[in-house]
């Protein structure tokens, strides 16, 4: 089956479901910019998309969620160093587990666990209600965790503030 619609001059509209794998694809011109398989996946710039929904391109491929009410953006991109996922617009970043709120990145950077109160530190942590630990380090380095709070506001930037070491 093939379905074809001339917009203007050159330009086609092309649905088709014809080939081996029983997909069916849409065309402008002759440039395929979407791809539906006969196995349920959707491939954007891919005729062979490698997961239920693959983005495939030369240039940032992203996926954006945005709710208008406050203009607030949430983006998935990768480009040819790093993969980024966040938000975009001047709003926190949240991560939730069992639909309740777990890490949060406010926009100005800051990491809150287990609270959105603490401000002021570039990572806040609170657990005194969950009756878990707030903060456990671990290292097999010889057996001895360390933890060292460095001022970097000085000349030596060396410096200790707090050192803790386990035996």
């Amino acid at each position: 089956f093939e379905l074809r619609h001339a917009l203007q001059g050159d330009d086609l509209l092309i649905i088709n479901t014809k080939g081996s794998d029983n997909h069916f694809a849409i065309y402008n011109g002759l440039t395929e910019l979407m791809r539906f398989t006969g196995t349920g996946r959707i491939g954007i710039g891919t005729t062979n998309p490698q997961a239920e929904l693959h983005l495939s391109s030369v240039s940032t491929p992203e996926i954006r969620l945005t709710d208008t009410t406050n203009t607030v953006e949430a983006n998935f991109y990768a480009n040819d160093t790093v993969g980024t996922i966040g938000s975009k617009s001047n709003h926190p970043f949240v991560f939730a587990t069992n639909n309740t709120e777990a890490m949060r990145i406010a926009s100005d950077g800051q990491i809150r666990i287990g609270t959105t109160g603490i401000t002021g530190f570039k990572l806040g942590i609170d657990a005194r209600d969950d009756g878990i630990g707030s903060l456990a380090l671990y290292s097999n380095v010889a057996g001895r965790p360390n933890l060292e709070i460095v001022n970097t506001n000085t000349t030596d930037y060396a410096q200790s503030v707090l050192w803790l070491q386990c035996d």
